[in-house]
Formats: C-alpha cells, sequence, structure tokens
C-alpha cells in the first residue's frame, strides 16, 4: 500500500553510518489539489578546513593552536565556526564528541582540585563544582544531575550533549539538568545531542537566540538537535526557541531517528521565526524549508514509515507554542503527539503568505488531545493543511479549533484525518473561516487514480462537529464519515456548500443524529464524481445514507458568508440540496430536505443522469411535510417534480407529484404543494390516549333553558376536500 508521504534518500546518524540529506517527495493532498514537495533535513556547510586567516588548526592531542595574532582557535575541528565540510559524496561528516578539557577546573566542597584559582563555580555534580556547564556535562555519568548555581549566558558556544553509541534508547546517557529557578540563556548557537535523554528542570527561562547548533557537521539542521535523543522540559516557566535571522540556518527543534520531546508540569514552550525557504540539499526555492519542530527518521531507519519512532507529550497544565515558521509549525514524522492535562498545543501565523503546508503536521501519527486540553490553529497561510494527522482522539472533555487558515488564491484545509479519527462524547472540533474545506476525511490517491484508502471520522453521541463559513465545503469526506445518533454536526454558511462526499466515500448520519446543513451559499451535499480527472470515465461511486439531518435554506444566493468574498451572487444549476452527481443514495423521511434552491433544475434533489445511479427516498411523502415552503409561506405536503426547462420548474399551477421512491436517472424534486395548499399550519399531533371521559354531572338542572335558539346549526360540508394534485400536466 502506498501510505507514505513523504520519502527520504538513507541518512543515518549512527554508530557507522554518515549524515546524509533526505530527498522530498509528496505530502498528503486531495485528489483536486496538487502534490507538493517536504522538508529539507541537513544544510550544507561551505567552510574550510582552515582559519580566516590561514593558519592550521589543532594539535595532535585535540587542542587549539594560536593564530600568528596571539589569539587561541577553540573549536574542536578547527573552522572559524566550529564547522567541518562535507565528505566527497555530498554526506555530512559524523560528528564527533567534543575533545574533552582535562585543563578545565573543577572544585569541591572538600577542598579546591587547584588550589589558589578564584574562578567561579558554574555548576555542580553533587558536591563537585566546575567552573564550566559544558564541562559538567562532559562530566556527567548517566543518571547524574548537573544543579546550575546562577543566572549564566553563553555566547557561540551551546551545549553538547554526547552519549555512547548504543542500540536502544534505553541505554542511553541519561542526564538531568537543574537550573535551580536559575535562568540559562544560548546565544547563536543552540544544543546538541546524540544517543541521550536530557531533562532540563526547573528553569525559570530558558532562551535559545540561534539557527545553528555547536555540533560538529550538522550545525545547521536545527538550534536544538537531538540525533537520536530525547528531551524533557520539566517545570520550566518560559522556554523560547527563536532564530534572530529567520531566513538562515535551520529549524527549531529536530529530533532525528527516534527519541521524545516531553513538555510538562507547567511549562510554557514557543519555538518561532525559523523561516528559511530553501531546502539545505537541493537549494532550490521553496522545497521543503524549516519547521518550528521537525521530528523525522531515514527511510532505512524506518521504511515507509510503518513504525512510530517517538512522541511529543505537552501535560500538566503545559503548553506548546510554534509560530512565525516557514513550513509547518510543527512536522513530526512517524510520531504520536499527546495533549492531556489542561494542556495545549496553539500553532498560528506561520507560512508568511509562502508555499510552506501550514501549522501541525503529524502525517503517520495520532494526535491524542484529553483531560482539558485543547489544540488550536489559527492563521497558518499555506494552501494545503492548518491540521493534518493520521488519527485523531478527542476526548469527552477536549476540543480542537481551527480557524481562519490558507489563503484564498490557493485554499487550505482546516484540518484532515488521514487514519482513524473519533469525537468521543463531549468531545468538540470546530473549524471556521479556512480557505479550503474546513474538516476533510483524507484518501490515499495517486496520480493515475489508482486508490490505497483513507481515513474514518466517527462522530459519537453527545460529540459535537461545527465546520462553518469556510471559503470551500464544510466537510470533505474522502472514505468514511460515521455520524452517530445524539451527535451535533453542523455545516452552515460554507462558500462551496456543506458536504462533499468523494468518490469511494460513504457518509452515515444513523437515525437521531443532529445533522444541520443549512444557509450554505452552495448547496448542501454533492455526492460523487461524475467525471475523474484520471481518464473520461466515471470516478468511483459515493454512497450517501441520510437517516436524519436537516437540510434547508442552502444555494439560495442569500448565504451569510464574510465579507471579503465580495458582493456574490450564485446558486448551483442542480440539486441544491442533494447534487447525487455519481453514486447512490438513501433518504429516510426522518431527514428533512426542503427550501434549498437551484438554478437549473431540482431544489431539493437531483439525481444525475449517469450510468449507475441510484437514489432512493424510502417513502413517497418528504420529511419536511407541514413544513413553511418558503416560496410562498403555504404548507409542504409532497415531493413535486421541479425539472429542468421553462414550465417545468415546480409551480403550484402546474405541479406534477413524484410517485416513485426509486428515482429514475435525472430526476428533478421540489418538497412543495400543489394548487390547494393544507392551510393548517401545522399538522395537529395525533393524540396517544383516548380522551378520559368527563363525569356524569352529579344532578339535574334545576331549571329548562328559557328559549330555543334562534338559529339552525351550520351545515356539515358536501364535497371532501380536492387534493393537491393538479388538474391538467403543464
Amino acid at each position: 500500500m502506498r501510505k507514505r508521504l513523504f520519502i527520504f534518500a538513507a541518512a543515518t546518524c549512527f554508530a557507522l553510518s554518515a549524515f546524509a540529506t533526505p530527498a522530498f517527495a509528496e505530502e498528503p493532498s486531495l485528489p483536486d489539489e496538487p502534490t507538493s514537495s517536504s522538508e529539507a533535513l541537513v544544510q550544507s556547510d561551505e567552510n574550510s578546513d582552515e582559519n580566516s586567516d590561514g593558519n592550521s588548526n589543532e594539535n595532535s592531542d585535540g587542542n587549539s593552536n594560536e593564530n600568528s595574532d596571539g589569539n587561541s582557535n577553540g573549536n574542536s575541528n578547527g573552522n572559524s565556526n566550529g564547522n567541518s565540510n562535507e565528505n566527497s559524496d555530498g554526506n555530512v561528516k559524523e560528528d564527533a564528541p567534543p575533545s574533552g578539557n582535562d585543563d578545565a577546573l573543577s572544585y569541591s566542597d572538600e577542598g579546591q582540585a587547584n588550589a589558589g584559582v578564584t574562578t567561579p563555580v558554574v555548576a555542580k555534580i553533587g558536591n563537585t563544582g566546575y567552573t564550566t556547564l559544558q564541562e559538567a556535562i562532559n562530566k556527567a555519568k548517566s543518571g547524574d544531575v548537573i544543579t546550575l548555581q546562577d543566572d549564566l549566558t553563553l555566547n557561540d558556544e551551546g551545549l553538547r550533549f554526547d552519549g555512547p553509541k548504543v542500540s536502544t534508547p534505553a541505554e542511553w546517557k541519561d542526564i538531568t539538568l537543574d537550573a535551580a529557578k536559575h535562568s540559562l540563556t544560548l546565544n547563536d548557537k543552540g544544543i546538541y545531542g546524540t544517543y541521550c535523554k536530557v531533562t532540563i528542570k526547573n528553569c525559570r527561562e530558558l532562551t535559545v537566540n540561534a539557527g545553528t547548533n555547536p555540533s560538529d557537521g550538522n550545525a545547521n539542521i536545527s538550534a536544538v538537535f537531538f540525533c537520536p535523543g530525547t528531551l524533557t522540559l520539566d517545570k520550566c516557566d518560559t522556554v523560547n526557541i527563536t532564530n534572530p535571522e529567520p531566513e538562515t540556518g535551520g529549524s527549531g527543534l529536530c529530533i532525528y531517528n527516534g527519541g521524545d520531546l516531553y513538555i510538562q508540569n507547567n511549562t510554557r514552550f514557543t519555538v518561532s521565526g525559523f523561516m528559511n525557504r530553501t531546502s539545505s540539499s537541493s537549494a532550490q526555492e521553496g522545497q521543503g524549508g524549516c519547521s518550528g519542530i521537525y521530528i523525522d527518521s531515514d527511510e532505512d531507519v524506518n521504511n515507509d514509515y510503518t513504525k512510530i519512532m517517538g512522541q511529543i507529550v505537552v501535560s500538566d497544565n503545559s503548553s506548546l507554542t510554534a509560530t512565525g515558521c516557514y513550513h509547518n509549525g510543527i512536522t513530526a514524522n512517524p510520531v504520536n503527539i499527546t495533549v492531556t492535562g489542561n494542556s495545549k498545543i496553539d500553532v498560528n501565523h506561520n507560512n508568511d503568505g509562502q508555499a510552506g503546508y501550514g501549522g501541525l503536521g503529524c502525517y503517520y501519527g495520532t494526535l491524542t488531545v484529553s483531560e482539558h486540553s485543547l489544540v488550536t490553529a489559527y492563521n497558518n497561510t499555506a494552501c494545503q493543511f492548518a491540521v493534518f494527522v493520521d488519527g485523531l482522539d478527542i476526548d469527552e472533555t477536549s476540543k480542537v479549533n481551527v480557524t481562519n487558515n490558507g489563503t484564498l488564491l490557493c485554499g487550505g484545509t482546516g484540518i484532515a484525518i488521514g487514519g482513524n479519527g473519533i469525537l468521543h462524547s463531549g468531545a468538540e472540533l470546530t473549524s471556521s473561516g479556512n480557505c479550503g474545506p474546513g474538516v476533510q476525511v483524507y484518501s490515499d490517491v495517486d496520480d493515475k487514480g489508482n486508490f490505497y484508502g483513507g481515513g474514518t471520522l466517527t462522530v459519537e453521541s453527545g460529540a459535537m462537529l461545527s465546520s462553518c463559513k469556510n471559503y470551500n465545503y464544510g466537510l470533505a469526506n474522502g472514505y468514511n464519515l460515521n455520524i452517530e445518533s445524539g451527535a451535533h454536526v453542523y455545516l452552515k454558511e460554507n462558500l462551496i456548500g456543506g458536504l462533499d462526499n468523494y468518490p469511494y466515500a460513504t457518509t452515515t448520519a444513523n437515525a437521531g443524529a443532529d445533522l444541520a446543513i443549512t444557509g450554505n451559499y452552495g448547496r448542501a451535499i454533492k455526492n460523487g464524481n461524475s467525471e475523474s480527472k484520471f481518464s473520461s470515465k466515471p470516478a468511483a461511486a459515493a454512497k450517501l445514507i441520510l437517516n436524519s439531518g436537516l437540510i434547508t435554506e442552502n444555494s439560495t444566493g442569500r448565504a451569510s458568508m464574510p465579507s471579503s468574498i465580495g458582493n456574490l451572487r450564485y446558486q448551483d444549476k442542480y440539486g441544491g440540496g442533494i447534487y447525487n452527481e455519481y453514486g447512490s443514495v438513501s433518504l429516510s423521511t426522518t431527514a428533512k430536505v426542503y427550501n434549498n434552491h437551484a438554478k437549473v433544475a431540482g431544489d431539493d434533489l437531483y439525481n444525475n443522469d449517469v450510468e449507475g445511479n441510484s437514489f432512493d427516498i424510502i417513502k413517497l411523502e418528504p420529511g419536511a411535510k407541514w413544513s413553511v415552503l418558503d416560496d410562498d409561506g403555504k404548507i409542504i405536503d409532497d415531493w413535486y417534480h421541479d425539472a429542468a426547462g421553462e414550465g417545468n420548474r415546480w409551480k403550484e399551477t402546474n405541479a406534477i407529484n413524484n410517485t416513485v421512491t426509486d428515482l429514475p436517472r435525472g430526476a428533478a424534486l421540489k418538497a412543495a404543494h400543489g394548487i390547494n395548499a393544507p392551510t393548517p399550519s401545522p399538522k395537529p399531533a395525533e393524540p396517544t390516549a383516548a380522551p378520559t371521559p368527563t363525569a356524569a354531572p352529579t344532578a339535574a338542572p334545576t331549571t329548562a333553558p328559557t328559549a330555543a335558539p334562534t338559529t339552525a346549526p351550520t351545515a356539515a360540508p358536501t364535497t371532501a376536500p380536492a387534493d393537491n394534485t393538479a388538474t391538467a400536466a403543464p
């Protein structure tokens, strides 16, 4: 099965192989949309092994030489910026651990290691003090806690965490940096880690102002880079990773070939300003580009992205914000993302109107939102997806909101679900103001029309899905949409229409579901496509099963749309309510379809004249019987023909009743009335039980009537009312 959305060339950071640059292929796109390329990983390093003054670099013992001007060169590989050259094959060299400085001073409470030296202690491991934080990190063993002694700012140094090259995360070196309520600021270079689990805790303010990290050969990948490795931010009041030169350098935080990101216990983490548009490998403008958070793995490490390689967990009153980045705020492959315990993920104002992808891309993992948590995506201006997830799980206390994403020129879906999505009872998913479909159940179709599967979205009883005022359809179903009894689904006031049921797709609204598709500028429902963009033959059939629903006031030319679309006057030509373009429709009388409009034929229902189409209305009478018709304020009592052509559209003076439940191809119907519309409004309800007899009087009247009535009773009707069928065909 063609499952993957990114394809990368082999590139690994494991022990015996060198890094390589990933190539880019397609991310998910709708059958009606073009595909686009993914994000680059590695940027090339143009620096040479010589210093700018032409002097040589290191001595054989690994310590730096002095230049002729007397200044020492402290880079471990001797480059003026600390980066190594690329190999002749274009792959970036494997990072070497720092040389280590045995001359750095350490202190113990039991006595100084070098008597008479007064250099201040920056960090401690137990009772042993160190004059540099990096030296404490180099000396730390797995399980050690490094405690910061004061606020610390490092310029053009960064921090490195190097562990032994082992095969499993359980063997990675585990180091905790306890900031003890101090601040830590890294300017110009960020953090690099490999085969390590790093926890930074109790930091009043952790700031990384950089676009690169201090690794030897992979500095330009990201400001904070773990390959592989895990970063935990615990009880950190404020964490900011930002690039002071947004259009240079790499992504904000990258975890590659395995590892996790944990943001927990009241930590507020923001990543911003990573707007480099170009791929580091191809230098093609708009190819890939930087994300705020970028997590991925090589194809040879995880073939076809079939295995989850890590996770992002935001928990216990914490937040993760990604803003002002080019490709995505968060690109996560293949990992799961969990937001739990009154926590929040917020992706906003990414792409800056450029050709990036959107806000949050969790293309092969599941987004789980639980325990009163929230995910928001707004004002991301790319043309693809504000949020794309493989799986979606929102519990009864939590919400996802996507608002005002994309651009009017190229669209931009609010949220797309490629795998199994479920809204549990009480969950809320809202989408509005997006330039593409507000909610999309994604389907995987290649450029030849081959179908490889699609997503499923289930809205449970008590859950709410609202997709309103989008500039496309409110909901585009590519494969399987289930609306259970008691679920609330509202598709209102969208520009193109309410529901687009794609080829191969099935939409089911069970009896008792609160489904309302109302006030859309275009039609309420389009079922299937009669033509395939891949051939002249019809696409695969779609299936629509409506056992409930209110479908009214669509395609009237009067929808309340945002003012930015201008003063439009438009109606769909056919089927303002339900347009069965290619597929099957089952419409129960428990669904009310009325007061929709179409320019040419079939105000409410239209069964396109395509071989294989079927449209079953179950019973002859419409669900909207006894409702008020907006054309004239009279009472609806039946389905009537509403065919194309002068004199064939419905009018009460020439109304012709529909007489079949299995509608023929080309059938066009309207819920309306005939020449003699019913006058009661609405029909009175039938009593459920016989009336209780009134008790007989306990005594006879004491007096007789004083006079007989002066007039006789009105006579009974002599004839029954005429039916509502016109006496003659037009």
